[in-house]
């Protein structure tokens, strides 16, 4: 399997290198709308995700000011089955019950779970998405079209000025033979001389590895 480092432009300006075959996953075409699924479920899901943050986020808050000897009677009591959970007395439950928040007490149980269920249900499912949207670009290797595209356009570009010099060569030809000429005399090449210079394409190394 052959290796391949291929360099991408990170957020911070600066290139990094990344393998990637150290993932086994097989190089392969990738059109542009298969990523579009993956991309749309993630932001869709984050939305539905922001929604719903708050009642996790406010449930963890209350849990975490718990006392810490009740914070240790129910981690025990959650990994215990029914038959060994011991009741508690009429003593304990009055104490914890002063030491809690009100607003604690007076939550909905089925509803908080309800709400925990569904959240997990969002990050499972956004979790999945972003793995299909790894594996693509994985699979891709990054590689969007942009290298062929290029490669097309300098092909382009040679046939243009090629097309050029026989052009007036021909021109030449027919003033010098006393004929007229009703060739367009229109440069072929100054749309191309406008357009901005591709300076991330490497020609010399895309020859190469097209010989090889």
């Amino acid at each position: 399997l052959q290796r391949r480092r291929s360099s991408l432009g990170s957020l911070s300006g600066k290139d990094i290198q990344y393998d990637f075959e150290i993932k086994g996953v097989p190089a392969g075409k990738v059109e542009a709308k298969e990523f579009l699924q993956p991309c749309k479920g993630i932001a869709t899901l984050q939305i539905a995700r922001d929604l719903r943050n708050d009642a996790p986020v406010q449930l963890g808050s209350l849990l975490d000011n718990l006392p810490k000897d009740i914070l240790a009677k129910l981690d025990t009591t959650s990994s215990e089955t029914d038959q060994d959970q011991e009741e508690l007395s009429e003593e304990t439950i009055e104490d914890y019950s002063k030491r809690m928040s009100s607003k604690l007490l007076d939550l909905d149980l089925d509803e908080q779970l309800g709400n925990i269920a569904t959240f997990k249900d969002i990050l499972v499912r956004q979790q999945e998405a972003r793995k299909t949207l790894i594996h693509l670009l994985l699979k891709s290797r990054c590689q969007f079209g942009s290298a062929e595209a290029a490669k097309e356009f300098f092909r382009l570009k040679g046939m243009s000025e090629q097309l050029n010099k026989r052009k007036q060569l021909l021109t030449d030809a027919l003033e010098l033979e006393g004929l007229d000429s009703e060739i367009d005399n229109t440069d072929l090449s100054a749309g191309l001389a406008n357009l901005p210079e591709l300076f991330w394409y490497d020609k010399e190394e895309e020859d190469n590895d097209g010989d090889g």
